[in-house]
Order: structure tokens, then C-alpha cells, then sequence
């Protein structure tokens, strides 16, 4: 079997946006190493992509991480500072992370912030399906839709 093109990528996904968790699917399916930062505790109705975690993870190796304690912070910290890409949904994620991370991310190479609705502007840092983009912009990306009119 040949070798897949991103395999010698490493990608530390950040953050809860269900873009982040496709874009970094996308990529471990390309071959890349996804290293997807869980929270140690779920809340008891875990939103955005832990709703589905299974779908979420899938490709990926999981990593447990509690930003409130110190070694799982300097071992974030230092797995971020070995890869290649940062994929992440700072927005939404707001405050949980130390600014020690938010330095660590600034250091790699190539850091991808995924928003529904940029990160300034009246709506920055809303939570977005592609439903309500679908809705609010008047399109419909469905390529079955025309054949359907």
C-alpha cells in the first residue's frame, strides 16, 4: 500500500466546533496524525461535536486534558509544540484555555481558527449549523436541490 499524502503531518485539534472536528477528520483520512484535546470531565449534556463523540474521534487519537491542571498543561503544551497544524475553534472556547496554550498555538507553523461567524462582528462567536448559513444567506448548497425544483 502506498503511503497517503499527509502522513507525515501532525494536527492538534482544539476546541468543541463540529468544523474543527471535520476539517481534522478530512485530514487523518489523508493520513495526517490528529491528536483531538478532550475535556477530562463531559458536562452531563455535552454540545457541539461530543454529541456525537464516536464520529468525532473517529481517526484520531484522543488526549485528555484538564486546562485547571498544571502537568496535563505542560504536556499539551508540549504535544502542540511537536506538531505541525493547530486546528481549532477559538471562539467558542473562550476562556477555557490558559494563555500559556494560546502562546503555544501562536508558535506553530500553521493554525487554523474555524468560526460560524468570524471571530469580530455582531454574531462573533456564535454557534453556526450550515442550515442556518444556508437560511440567512438565501442558498442552498444541496447539489441534488435542482433536480428536485
Amino acid at each position: 500500500m502506498t503511503q497517503k499524502p499527509y502522513s507525515h503531518i501532525r494536527v492538534v485539534e482544539l476546541g468543541s466546533r463540529r468544523g474543527a472536528s471535520t476539517c481534522c477528520r478530512l485530514l487523518a483520512d489523508l493520513g495526517a496524525t490528529v491528536y483531538v484535546i478532550e475535556p477530562r470531565t463531559m458536562a452531563q449534556s455535552p454540545s457541539g461535536k461530543w454529541r456525537d463523540r464516536v464520529s468525532a474521534l473517529a481517526g484520531k487519537e484522543s488526549v485528555l486534558c484538564d486546562p485547571s491542571n498544571p502537568q496535563d498543561l505542560e504536556d499539551l503544551q508540549a504535544l502542540i509544540s511537536r506538531c505541525d497544524v493547530v486546528v481549532q475553534s477559538a471562539d467558542v472556547d473562550d476562556g477555557y484555555w490558559p494563555a500559556d496554550v494560546g502562546r503555544a498555538v501562536s508558535q506553530c507553523p500553521i493554525v487554523c481558527d474555524i468560526t460560524a461567524f468570524g471571530s469580530t462582528g455582531p454574531w462573533a462567536g456564535r454557534c453556526g449549523e450550515e442550515w442556518e448559513l444556508q437560511a440567512l444567506t438565501g442558498r442552498v448548497f444541496c447539489p441534488c436541490w435542482r433536480s428536485h425544483r
